[in-house]
């Protein structure tokens, strides 16, 4: 049994007293040398194995790559051509994707953005309190996010398969364009019997440059979101796009609420 201490010293305090035996290398015990490191002090990532790259690599891999970690230092990262970052593999992707691989791609998805769209039109409703909430709001939101999806999947996964800020604009405008056009035929050869000169101008004049401008303005938002990357050759942050995003579904919801309100109260009649 232990004796108690009874020395009132202040070297006796916890803190004053000597460091723990710890066992040394040859088995005998022994004390913790001073300038022996702390294990919080230790470069772990010297023991990390490298994680090659290659030509062609997921993104899930790169996402996951150990030398993308926050906490790795980018000059550590650069010791070695084999080790696996998001800078090395966005530029290998440029190099792989061709100006005729990208502009094939942009087409496709300008092309796919106005009917993937379109189905945020079948959630308006009609005059009732939840009607005009999905006409000024939900809708607005959902039109604009979906119009977009395409080219922030494309940002988010695939960054280099985008040559320039251009490309990306001219594929969200587009997919407006596209989508008003069928919104259109929609509505003046579906839902609207036999429909006025006048809505047929409406439709095809304000309402095109509504879906395009708003479009244009989300667009920028994903722009802003690409640009990212190749300004930080980092991760693409799809927070930046938010504000933008907003923005447009805001300038929607207050065209939809305009039109709601003149149509309740009889002041637009076609």
């Amino acid at each position: 049994m232990s004796k108690r201490r009874t020395d009132p010293s202040v070297f006796s305090e916890p803190h004053m007293r000597p460091p723990p035996p710890l066992p040394s290398g040859d088995g005998v015990i022994g004390y913790a040398h001073p300038d022996t490191p702390k294990p919080s002090e230790i470069d772990l990532t010297q023991d990390v194995r490298l994680e090659p790259t290659y030509a062609g690599a997921p993104p899930q891999t790169v996402e996951h790559s150990v030398w993308n970690e926050p906490t790795v230092a980018r000059e550590q990262a650069q010791r070695s051509p084999d080790q696996l970052t998001y800078a090395r593999w966005l530029d290998e992707g440029r190099a792989r994707w061709g100006f005729a691989r990208s502009w094939g791609l942009a087409l496709l998805i300008a092309l796919a953005a106005g009917p993937w769209a379109v189905a945020g039109v079948f959630m308006n409703g009609g005059q009732s309190l939840s009607g005009a909430l999905m006409m000024i709001v939900f809708g607005p939101v959902t039109e604009e996010l979906m119009k977009i999806a395409g080219v922030v999947l494309v940002i988010e996964k695939w960054p280099f398969a985008f040559r320039g800020s251009m490309q990306i604009v001219l594929c969200c405008v587009a997919g407006g364009l596209a989508f008003a056009a069928i919104e259109n035929l929609l509505y003046l050869h579906v839902y609207v019997e036999g429909p006025t000169r006048r809505l047929i101008v409406w439709r095809w004049t304000v309402c095109v440059a509504l879906h395009t401008v708003c479009s244009f303005i989300a667009g920028l938002g994903a722009l802003r979101v690409w640009q990212g990357v190749w300004s930080t050759r980092a991760a693409p942050r799809l927070s930046l796009a938010f504000p933008f995003i907003v923005a447009a579904a805001v300038v929607h919801g207050l065209y939809n609420a305009t039109a709601y309100v003149l149509e309740l109260s009889g002041a637009m009649k076609w």
